[in-house]
């Protein structure tokens, strides 16, 4: 252990005692004592004993239960707050605090170190982890396995840490963009971010959780649940109908909860209905216990706990809300753990039953053995490079370029490089950041580029590439001002959008003869644009997301039902761009869907099949849409849903046939008693490159109507 003085040991000790079982020791002695006093006074766990809970033998509910056994209430209360962020923790002051939970406390459980993601690891005092692309534009690859390959390098690096748990992927169904943290989320589609967010958790855990993680895998916990996420910074009220949670924004969680071997989710801090999601038992048990029979942790969001007193003011006390949380079916504030810490007074007063608490707490005692702490409770790795290997990058680079979008092209892209005694063309560009240093590391003396402050060089040059949104303080007046000027010159526009949300507008796309949007592509973002603008990668993202026309138009999605969006006074109700849009540098061809069977039972299944083909010289990649409209309900539909999609690359000329299987389950609706059930009737089944282009065959589903 790091050698430290009296004060930091103090700190240190502090912190082990509330976290690592020492809350009895704390209680009895009243004062804050050293951690080298602390070692005088408690003896490690004498390994000859060989208790149950330390038999790795042994099956986990014994473990669990022996543990809980040899446990004081005051240690349990501890647990309910059990967790630490390893940001801004070095590797070795992680090591130092997990050695002293294990070594030195009377049970030695160990602490449960746990970290968030957006494109990489949201601050650590080592600073040698890499950058990956954000949710949003990890979505816009359409590529399930490479969110996979990149959410279990974020395992392995927070493992190498001493992390067992990471807070994510975010499962909120993102259909406003003037949201928040729109970077945060998988897109609009409730049927895509769930698909992804299987993707994500499988990379993070490994297949399934039976047992203790294989290595380098860590626990996911996914975050929000429920509902329109996230507004006013995840803590707003949600106005939507229990139907609308049930078609739109809980599905996600259930994919994941019923197809992974997920063990945490976390709680989002908005109210639903006038009920807090952390209070609320509807959420918490009766649809996430009973309905999806999820066994695991529920964890509370951060501030969660403390706002159900100091925001949405159905608490009294911090103490209340602690109760009220409890009570709903919070098992664990892994934030600052200051609410919980409240309990004790209720469970001497009878206000909180001793069964709920050990509830709660065998909840997150599972994590701990399912984690592998007990056995393997530090970093695996603690080398210098482990957190930034050359194979991460290489793996940040492939997800950025697979990530652009190229939304419209009207031959300016890709820009040409001088071949050997051609004269060099010129470009301008304006840009302040990464795609500057992309751009100048791809030309090598192949072209002549200008990063320009004013606009002396652009009238010379040959081809103007503009990045929007790309530095903050940049404002869009601005912006727009220079491309105003820009556009009097004459030249080709490229127009490059970097952002965490969508963010496009009429003139811009109309001033651009090239528009890519590239969101926040991570370390390896300007390499990657600069592969797309100068063709050595053949861009084939895809949009997750609606990109309106104008603020006006917000929000504005694909799967509307039939009496939306019927008019603007002085509009159009089109998009700019709609969902799953996306262009390519070759040209594909798509036949129309031929279904296995023209009609099925309630419960049967078919199988639909398009040929897709290379009809340009280049390859390039192509993803293929299947969406279904319900043609007469009970209730209303809407116009079109996402049931699958694959993305292939072809050779120039290639022809692949590419298979989809529709069942009950994606045919399946909540009726008007708000049973999930399957109606017959005609279904369009349709096709496409995105949710525009689509054609369509005709399927019937036979039966009698469920009473």
């Amino acid at each position: 252990m790091p050698q430290m003085n009296d004060a930091a040991l103090s700190r240190e000790f502090l912190l082990l005692r509330r976290l690592a079982g020492v809350a009895a020791l704390w209680l009895a002695i009243g004062t804050h004592v050293p951690l080298a006093w602390a070692q005088a006074l408690e003896s490690p766990v004498s390994q000859a004993a060989a208790p149950v809970y330390r038999r790795p033998a042994a099956l986990l509910e014994e473990r669990v239960t022996d543990l809980l056994a040899r446990m004081t209430m005051a240690e349990k209360l501890a647990q309910l707050h059990s967790g630490l962020l390893t940001t801004h923790r070095t590797a070795s002051r992680i090591e130092a605090l997990q050695r002293g939970a294990v070594n030195q406390t009377r049970l030695g459980i160990p602490i449960l170190f746990f970290d968030a993601v957006d494109n990489g690891f949201r601050g650590h005092a080592d600073r040698r982890v890499t950058a990956f692309p954000q949710a949003i534009a990890l979505a816009s690859s359409w590529d399930p396995g490479l969110v996979q390959e990149v959410y279990g390098i974020h395992a392995r690096d927070l493992r190498a840490r001493g992390g067992g748990l990471l807070l994510g992927p975010a499962l909120d169904v993102s259909r406003d963009p003037r949201h928040g943290r729109v970077e945060l989320s998988f897109g609009e589609d409730p049927y895509f971010v769930a698909e992804m967010g299987v993707a994500a958790v499988t990379g993070l855990q490994g297949p399934g959780v039976a047992g203790s993680l294989p290595p380098g895998k860590v626990l996911a916990a996914v975050q929000h649940l429920a509902g329109p996420g996230p507004s006013d910074e995840g803590a707003g009220p949600v106005p939507v109908s229990e139907r609308e949670l049930r078609e739109v924004y809980l599905p996600p969680f259930e994919a994941v909860v019923k197809r992974t071997g997920i063990q945490a989710i976390a709680a989002s801090r908005n109210e639903i209905d006038g009920v807090p999601s952390h209070a609320s038992k509807w959420l918490l048990r009766d649809i996430l216990r009973q309905e999806w029979q999820f066994g695991g942790a529920v964890l509370a969001d951060q501030g969660g706990v403390n706002e159900l007193q100091s925001l949405h003011h159905v608490a009294t006390s911090v103490a209340d809300a602690s109760r009220l949380a409890l009570e709903a079916g919070i098992d664990v504030d892994m934030s600052d753990g200051h609410a919980h810490r409240k309990l004790t007074n209720a469970v001497r007063e009878g206000r909180v039953s001793s069964a709920r608490i050990d509830e709660a707490v065998s909840r997150i005692l599972r994590l701990k053995f399912r984690a592998g702490l007990f056995e393997q409770p530090f970093a695996e790795h603690l080398a210098a490079g482990t957190l930034h290997r050359r194979s991460s990058s290489r793996t940040a680079l492939i997800a950025a370029q697979r990530s652009v979008i190229l939304l419209k092209n009207d031959g300016a892209l890709p820009l040409a490089l001088a071949a050997t005694g051609e004269r060099q063309p010129k470009i301008a560009v304006f840009s302040k950041m990464a795609v500057m240093e992309g751009i100048r590391s791809r030309v090598r003396g192949r072209a002549e580029v200008a990063f320009m402050k004013d606009l002396r060089v652009a009238r010379t040059a040959d081809h103007i590439v503009v990045v929007i949104g790309e530095h903050g303080q940049t404002g869009r007046d601005q912006e727009q001002r220079l491309l105003d000027s820009l556009r009097t010159l004459g030249k080709p526009i490229v127009i490059v959008l970097v952002s965490g949300r969508p963010h496009a507008g009429v003139k811009i796309a109309e001033q651009a003869n090239a528009l890519v949007a590239a969101w926040g592509l991570g370390e390896q973002g300007g390499r990657a644009i600069a592969d797309v603008l100068f063709g050595d990668i053949n861009p084939g993202g895809k949009l997750p997301v609606t990109l309106p026309r104008s603020v006006g138009q917000s929000p504005l999605f694909y799967n509307v039902k039939p009496s939306a969006q019927r008019g603007y006074l002085f509009d159009t109700t089109e998009a700019l761009y709609p969902f799953g849009w996306g262009l390519s540098y070759s040209a594909f061809e798509l036949s129309p869907p031929r279904l296995s069977a023209a009609s099925i039972g309630l419960d049967g299944s078919v199988e639909v099949s398009v040929d897709v083909r290379n009809s340009s010289q280049r390859a390039g990649d192509e993803t293929i849409q299947l969406y279904i409209r319900d043609k007469l309900s009970s209730v209303t539909r809407p116009v079109k849903e996402l049931k699958g999609f694959q993305r292939v690359s072809l050779a120039p000329g290639e022809q692949r046939s590419v298979t989809f299987l529709l069942n009950s389950h994606s045919l399946a609706m909540w009726d008007d008693s708000m049973r999930r059930v399957v109606e017959p009737g005609e279904f369009d089944i349709m096709t496409g490159p995105n949710s525009i282009q689509l054609q369509s065959a005709k399927l019937t589903v036979l039966g009698e109507v469920q009473k």
